[in-house]
């Protein structure tokens, strides 16, 4: 009887400190104002203008549109390419990426 006594207050105890101990739920974080398809080619562009490394293609053989494009469609994560189009080097360019 004891024996029962202490696993159900070993029990209750647990659940207790599981409703209370876990860490809160993390929201997501809120979409970010993406880059149009538009803005990837003119940032690519002028990557490959100013000789850039990221004008060129991954070791995968993805382009840097594509990879503009990829990073843009996320909601989550912006590479700025209206920022890089505007961009005089690339050191300059490289200030512009932001992510959330």
């Amino acid at each position: 009887m004891l024996r029962e006594r202490l696993l159900l207050l070993g029990l209750l105890a647990l659940g207790a400190c599981a409703a209370q101990c876990s860490p809160p739920a993390q929201p997501h974080p809120p979409p970010v104002e993406a880059g149009t398809a538009a803005d990837c080619e003119a940032a690519c562009q002028r990557l490959t203008d100013l000789d850039c490394p990221e004008a060129q293609p991954t070791p995968d053989g993805g382009s840097c549109v594509d990879v503009c494009r990829n990073a843009e469609g996320t909601g989550y994560v912006t590479l700025d390419p209206h920022c890089i189009a505007q961009g005089t080097t690339c050191a300059a360019v490289g200030a512009c990426v932001w992510q959330q």
